[in-house]
């Protein structure tokens, strides 16, 4: 432990100290919790309100690995905003982590912004004070991280799907989860399991949770917390609270995507929503005893160089930047003191005197964040920030704008491929010059009519190119990346192309990597390979096609597996990132059908779906839904081994219908189709 964090556990102790045996409700009253907006026990200390901010996807390195003093590595500089939004996912992190090696990482990923990409961050880490020690507590993405911050687990979902909502979600949008022993499987996406707001509820202690978007709304994934009356789906409403005296003892706050730092979005409209709700703090009443708890709530593919402490099968996932922003604060305090997002929760118990959750927060390793307050240093004066000057002219197109999601597609390839440049034009009038710029020279782009996206398609000779975005209109050139940090692109003197195919998620069936390659220079590959959660596998040339490279396996485990290929001619070496597998399952659902698919109310509809499971148990659910309403269906004939089929009939109302199954086998569930996707039929006349 440093010396400032010993002095400051002293301090703590001795505030501690001094209030003695004073009853809780009395203690919280000489501190001031008589604030609007608080009520039942008081704090222990003089931090009578506390803030988290979560933000997205940004490693330490990544942010800080340049901040002076700090555990900190800075690699290439990063263009703001990155090019696409990196895979992240727990599968991803395990090619990247690469059993520790930390050798995995996608290049992109690879990078660092500077000071003068981050300059209210960084002025706040300065100000305030910063960790060089804090982790994810998932080695994944969001959603399981931000059940951490709010529960110190996550329940067991290790995953953030897109499309797949929480309570209240149709049974078939089942999440990719992990068992304490680290075996995958799906469930449904709302866990009961107790909470840090459930507890302040229980103590009397008002909180909130500022949140819009439904992947970052951890309440919505917990039983019991999922329809609370103090989840806030307007973020702007913590500006109001703060400068109305309504703000609660505890608030969470998950800000906008657009202001969140999360990749492909720029940093800048995300400094500036911390600005606003800073400076409304320090305006405020609430700022003499105040905390606000900045962090990031996953590794987003941004490499990181510690390699993290393990503490069970779910993690600690990869450093991300803490700040924490407090009267109490030394100013540049640097904490060393090893914590992760279940410290966010494990401070607010000890702070409002709540038991543990008995989970990471009643670990002893488990940092309560105390480290970063003296109170006895004379509390800090508000000091105001102004906004940076920004622009959103000009964006990296997200994935409901282009299936891509990125800058240019694909990443990387061959003198034949062809490449397409997109961005994203949010000007008022038409520009005027739509231009990319690729190694110097400026092309046009013609805008596709949809919502502002611009496009240009091309083939590039090998090599690596660099290219930026230029619009003008009025007179005003806009330019992205907006550091001036060039979008690189690597074109190789040979040809891959994915040929992987999948015949089943079936566990045990035998899965073929394949990649198609040509050579111009009819050179042929002197490193063929398929890396798999980390691992390396040699391709081979098949037999009967050539120029067709494969690697065949029946050994994946449970659970969904990120794969890249690395390619070489012997003059240069590509590496493709294709992405992830389906998710591998102990039992698959096929041949998901119903007939007649149309007839009259008094027609029997036979729902039929076959069960086939890799070790031949028979589930123990078997459930088709149909307009959300389960039903239970039977064994007709054959076994799991080979293929059970299931049916049930129904009689159905006048109408357009719609169904899937959902079957159980005591250790997982699957679904056909998984959510959000559902069957169409009958039709009832």
């Amino acid at each position: 432990m440093s010396e400032r964090a010993a002095a400051a556990r002293v301090s703590r102790r001795t505030v501690l100290k001094a209030l003695g045996a004073m009853p809780v409700a009395a203690a919280g009253a000489s501190l001031g919790t008589g604030r609007a907006g608080a009520s039942g026990s008081g704090p222990t200390t003089p931090i009578t309100n506390a803030i988290v901010v979560m933000f997205e996807n940004h490693t330490f390195d990544n942010l800080f690995g340049a901040f002076p003093g700090a555990n900190g590595v800075q690699k290439e500089a990063a263009p703001d905003p990155v090019w696409e939004d990196l895979d992240h996912s727990r599968c991803g992190y395990l090619e990247a982590f690469a059993g520790g090696h930390l050798n995995g990482y996608n290049p992109a990923g690879t990078v660092s912004y500077r000071q003068s990409d981050i300059p209210i961050f960084w002025d706040y880490a300065t100000s305030f004070g910063l960790s060089d020690n804090f982790y994810t507590a998932a080695a994944t993405s969001s959603t399981p991280n931000h059940l951490y911050m709010i529960a110190a687990q996550c329940g067991g979902i290790m995953e953030t799907a897109p499309g797949f909502g929480q309570y209240g979600s149709p049974a078939n949008s089942l999440m990719p989860s992990l068992t304490p022993q680290g075996t995958a499987y799906l469930q449904y996406p709302c866990v009961t399991i107790i909470s840090v707001p459930q507890e302040l509820t229980n103590a009397g202690v008002s909180w909130s949770y500022y949140c819009e978007d439904p992947l970052w709304l951890a309440p919505g994934f917990i039983t019991g917390l999922a329809t609370s009356p103090n989840i806030v789906p307007n973020v702007d409403q913590v500006l109001t609270d703060l400068s109305g005296g309504t703000l609660p003892s505890v608030s969470w706050v998950c800000p906008p995507a657009p202001q969140s730092a999360h990749p492909t979005y720029a940093l800048a409209p995300a400094q500036n929503f911390l600005v606003s709700l800073v400076n409304a703090a320090m305006q405020s009443e609430y700022w003499p005893g105040l905390a606000i708890f900045v962090t990031f709530d996953d590794w987003g593919g941004f490499y990181d160089h510690v390699v993290p402490p393990v503490v069970d099968a779910y993690g600690l996932g990869a450093r991300v930047p803490l700040l924490v922003i407090s009267p109490y604060t030394p100013p540049g305090y640097l904490s060393t003191v090893q914590a992760e997002f279940s410290s966010l929760a494990k401070f607010v118990e000890v702070n409002w005197s709540l038991p543990d959750l008995g989970q990471r927060d009643a670990l002893s390793t488990t940092s309560d964040l105390m480290d970063f307050f003296d109170f006895d240093q004379a509390p800090t004066a508000p000091v105001l920030r102004t906004p940076l000057a920004s622009s959103t002219v000009l964006s990296v197109p997200q994935l409901d704008q282009q299936a891509e999601g990125a800058a240019v597609y694909p990443f990387t390839g061959g003198p034949t491929t062809a490449f397409t440049f997109y961005v994203s034009y949010s000007g008022t009038a038409p520009p005027t010059s739509a231009m990319v710029v690729i190694d110097s020279v400026r092309h046009p782009m013609t805008t596709t009519g949809d919502a502002g996206l611009y496009t240009y398609t091309t083939t590039l000779p090998p090599g690596t190119h660099h290219f930026k975005f230029s619009f003008t209109s009025g007179g005003v050139t806009q330019i992205l990346p907006y550091n001036d940090v060039l979008y690189t692109l690597p074109v190789l003197p040979f040809t891959v192309t994915n040929q992987t195919k999948f015949p089943s998620a079936l566990h045990g069936t035998t899965q073929v990597f394949a990649l198609e390659y040509s050579s111009p220079e009819s050179r042929p590959p002197t490193l063929a390979a398929v890396q798999i959660d980390g691992k390396t596998y040699h391709l081979t040339e098949s037999p009967t096609s050539p120029g067709l490279y494969q690697y065949s396996t029946d050994a994946l485990v449970l659970g969904t597996h990120y794969y890249r290929f690395r390619v070489s001619d012997g003059t240069a070496t590509g590496v493709y990132e294709i992405g992830r597998t389906p998710f591998i399952a102990s039992f698959v659902l096929t041949l998901g059908a119903v007939t007649p698919k149309s007839g009259p109310p008094s027609t029997p509809f036979v729902f039929t779906v076959t069960y086939t499971h890799s070790t031949g148990l028979t589930p123990t659910q078997a459930l088709v839904y149909v307009d959300g309403t389960a039903h239970p269906m039977t064994l007709q004939s054959g076994s799991p081994h080979t293929g059970a089929v299931y049916t049930t009939s129904l009689a159905l109302p006048a109408g357009s219908h719609s169904y899937f199954f959902v079957f159980n086998d005591g250790q997982s569930a699957n679904a056909f189709p998984v959510g959000p996707n559902s069957l169409t039929g009958p039709t009832v006349t």
